[in-house]
């Protein structure tokens, strides 16, 4: 209301000053809260986060399934280290999500993941 009021006075005034003022801080806010979701997503990720990433192209593979593919033991240390950041960085997703101790429990390459593996190609 205040802004409305304020670009109101300008007019008047024949000020534009009020209006690019507020044009470029609502232009630098875009900027502030874009730049925060790009770093949000950005993940540096380990060579074996790759290769479970790789692991998931094009099928579903539940957690002994996944480690067994990339050659490693899957004990819980390893899965916090390997694939824990991977689902938190929205990069592979559970089949069943509401139950993750579930004995079906699959994991599978979201969007985000399918275009992390595209650019490690390159």
């Amino acid at each position: 209301m205040r802004n409305l009021e304020s670009f109101e006075a300008a007019r008047k005034s024949n000020d534009s000053g009020v209006f690019i003022e507020f044009t470029l801080s609502a232009v630098l806010d875009t900027i502030v809260e874009q730049d925060k979701h790009q770093v949000k997503h950005q993940v540096d990720l380990t060579g074996t986060q790759i290769d479970v990433l790789k692991s998931l192209q094009d099928r579903t593979l539940s957690r002994k399934e996944i480690f067994a593919a990339i050659g490693m033991n899957g004990d819980s240390r390893s899965f916090k280290r390997h694939i824990e950041p991977l689902i938190v960085a929205d990069l592979i997703e559970m089949t069943v999500p509401d139950k993750p101790n579930s004995r079906l429990q699959k994991y599978r390459l979201t969007d985000s993941g399918k275009s992390t593996i595209a650019e490690n190609r390159q």
